[in-house]
């Protein structure tokens, strides 16, 4: 069976923390985390999947929101609920 060694001591503390995050082996974690970049692709991949998803949540968020808009609301000028 072909080997792979990791010489890189950052590479394996990366590892080591993913392994612990993960509940796994280093391998498990290297693999995962290899699975993960080749199935939802590269970065250009990536930026286009959150951005759909931020257009979703968009459609939920009402015209003209901010976040002065929704204090006024939830609150009085003395900062108390209403």
């Amino acid at each position: 069976m072909p080997t792979l060694n990791i010489k890189d001591p950052a590479v394996y503390e990366l590892a080591a923390v993913l392994a612990e995050r993960w509940s796994t082996t280093k391998t498990g974690a290297v693999r995962r985390a290899l699975e993960d970049a080749v199935t939802l692709g590269g970065p250009a991949v990536r930026r286009q999947r959150a951005q759909a998803a931020l257009a979703g949540i968009g459609r939920h968020i009402k015209p003209g929101w901010t976040a002065e808009s929704e204090d006024r609301e939830l609150y009085d000028p003395a900062g108390l609920p209403l």
